[in-house]
Formats: C-alpha cells, structure tokens, sequence
C-alpha cells in the first residue's frame, strides 16, 4: 500500500507532464473545450421559442426507438386543445411552416 505522500507526488507529477505537453502543443489544459452544437436541436429551441411568443407549446415525441412512427416527431398544443396535429405528430419542417404562418 503507497503512503498518501507518494500518492501526491505522483498527482503531481502526472500535473507536470499533462501541462509539460499542452505547453508543447501551445493549447491551454484550463482552457474550456469546444462545444458540439446539433443544429436539429438549435432549430427545435428556436421554434420552440417562436411558439412560446404565441401562446403556444411545442412538445416533442418521448419515443427513444427510432423505429417507432412517432419517434422525432411533434405537436403543437395551446390553450387546452391541439392545434398542429396528426396521429403520428409533424416534422418540424411543418412546425415551422405553421408558426411562420404559411401552413
């Protein structure tokens, strides 16, 4: 069994050599990361938006089978009654015709 000491001292140095190599690569090891942004998603937040500023909800199908008919789909609803609808939900192509005013 190592001493807390040594375990430190090998903390330490891993420290060293991780900031040893990000200096050679001339990249910050704080420095934060890229985010991956998914431009479905970014889409899907901005239509929710616009359906926010109408008084109405977006809400996404809860399917995590992609086989499943409704999965990736969507239904706009608002005061108590669906207003974009199908048995199997939209794309969001059609949400966003509708909220634009073209559908």
């Amino acid at each position: 069994m190592s001493s807390p000491s040594s375990k430190v001292a090998g903390i330490r140095e891993h420290w060293r050599q991780t900031l040893a190599e990000a200096e050679a690569r001339g990249t910050d090891p704080g420095a934060p990361q890229p985010v991956q942004v998914d431009p479905e998603k970014v889409r899907e937040n901005r239509l929710r938006r616009a359906a926010g500023r109408q008084g109405l909800r977006l809400i996404k199908s809860r399917r995590r089978d992609p086989r499943a008919v409704d999965y990736g789909r969507y239904w706009i609803s608002g005061e108590n009654r669906a207003l974009l609808t199908s048995e199997y939900g939209v794309t969001l192509d059609e949400v966003e015709e509708y909220l634009s005013g073209e559908g």
